[in-house]
C-alpha cells in the first residue's frame, strides 16, 4: 500500500464515522426525549388527581398540584421531570447535544360544560356533585420553542416566575406532544 491509498482509506472511514455518529446522536436524543415524555405523562395523571381532589374538597385553600410527586431523573441524568406546584405545569428538561432543552405540559381548564358521563343525577345534591365531576377534566397543551402559552384565564394558576421557557426545537418534538 502506498501512503496515498492509506490516506484515501482513512478519509472514507472518517466520512462514514461522521455520518454514523450524527445518526446515532439523533437517535439517542429522540430516545431520551420520548423517555422524558412518558414520565411527564405520569406526572400529568398526578396533577389530574390533585385537581379532582381539590374540586371534591370544596375548599378555598390553595392547591399543591405537585403533592404526591417527587422529581424524577433518568439513571444517566439525561432528563428530569417535575411539576410546578402553583400552575400544575409539568416541566421536562432533556440533555440534547450537550445542552439542556425544555418542554412543558400545561394543564388548562375544560372549555365545555359537557357531562363526562351520560348518567343523570337523581337528587339536587347529586346534581351539584355531577356538575363538578363534569367540569373536572383538564386539557393539556404541549409547549415547545416558539409555542404560544395559554392565557392566564385558561390555566389553573399562574406559571411560576422560576419556570424555564420551553426551548425544545420542533424537529425533536415527541410524537404525542400536541
Amino acid at each position: 500500500m502506498t501512503l496515498i491509498q492509506v490516506m484515501a482509506t482513512l478519509g472514507v472511514l472518517g466520512v462514514i464515522l461522521a455520518a454514523s455518529t450524527s445518526g446515532y446522536l439523533k437517535h439517542q436524543n429522540a430516545f431520551q426525549i420520548n423517555e422524558a415524555f412518558e414520565q411527564a405523562q405520569i406526572a400529568t395523571k398526578v396533577v389530574n388527581q390533585n385537581y379532582e381532589a381539590y374540586l371534591y374538597k370544596k375548599t378555598d385553600a390553595p392547591i399543591d398540584f405537585a403533592a404526591g410527586y417527587t422529581e424524577k431523573y433518568a439513571k444517566d441524568l439525561t432528563w428530569n421531570v417535575k411539576i410546578d406546584s402553583i400552575s400544575g405545569a409539568v416541566i421536562a428538561s432533556v440533555l440534547v447535544d450537550a445542552k439542556t432543552s425544555t418542554f412543558l405540559l400545561i394543564p388548562t381548564k375544560q372549555k365545555s360544560a359537557e357531562p363526562v358521563a351520560q348518567v343523570q343525577p337523581q337528587s339536587d345534591i347529586d346534581k351539584k356533585d355531577f356538575s363538578i365531576k363534569a367540569n373536572a377534566g383538564l386539557f393539556w397543551i404541549c409547549a415547545i420553542k416558539n409555542s404560544e402559552i395559554p392565557s392566564q384565564d385558561l390555566m389553573l394558576g399562574a406559571l411560576s416566575s422560576q419556570l424555564q421557557t420551553p426551548d425544545l426545537v420542533d424537529e425533536l418534538r415527541p410524537a404525542n406532544c400536541r
